[in-house]
């Protein structure tokens, strides 16, 4: 009898991810999300491992948000297009 393994597709991984970082974002994030979001990370540590690297990056984006305000309150408008307070955590 062989052995059958099933491999995920990484970007398959990652678009999950990226829908639980837009969930913790949102107004609405509950505690069913919640316990969601840690069983989906205790399926695989590759998930994890994605949703980690993806926050970084999300976390490194709130530059442009901080650039924003900055621009804003100048009087030039939003830097980029970007609308202050759209990578900050809210709640």
């Amino acid at each position: 009898m062989e052995k059958v393994i099933t491999f995920t597709d990484n970007g398959a991984i990652r678009k999950e991810a990226v829908v639980w970082i837009a969930k913790m974002d949102g107004d609405d994030f509950s505690l069913d999300d919640r316990d969601a979001l840690k069983e989906w990370m205790t399926r695989s540590p590759r998930h994890k491992a994605e949703l980690q690297r993806l926050t970084k990056r999300w976390g490194e984006l709130n530059i442009l948000t901080e650039l924003a305000g900055r621009s804003t309150a100048a009087g030039t408008g939003p830097v980029l297009g970007f609308h202050p307070g759209l990578f900050h955590r809210r709640g």
